[in-house]
């Protein structure tokens, strides 16, 4: 068993990545690092549903290397409750409104 890391990370000492088995990867943006809690906090912009695991990189000087996450998951998912108008004109046109869960509020997710 190794010793347990001491030293104090900064934000730009972490990397990390968003992974799934279908080659999806996407690399976070570490916003914060809490050293006395050994916590940090990532921006998260969404993905496509399916579920994650996470690959953190510390560049550290004194504890290079990949942190051990294999017990931790991210699921994503979304659920369409209702579509509407039910029916439309069949040369396009017909705004319509979609409701669900778990839908972002920025439009370019």
């Amino acid at each position: 068993m190794s010793a347990a890391y001491t030293d104090t990370l900064a934000v730009g000492d972490l990397s990390v990545k968003l992974v799934n088995d279908n080659g999806y990867s996407r690399d976070l943006y570490v916003m914060s690092v809490d050293n006395s809690a050994k916590t940090f906090i990532v921006k998260f912009n969404g993905a496509p549903m399916g579920a994650y695991k996470f690959q953190v990189t510390s560049s550290s000087a004194s504890a290079y290397g990949r942190i051990d996450t294999s017990a931790v998951t991210l699921t994503t998912s979304s659920t369409v409750t209702s579509i509407t108008p039910k029916t439309g004109s069949v040369y396009g046109g017909t705004l319509l409104t979609i409701q669900g869960t778990n839908f972002s509020t920025t439009k370019l997710d």
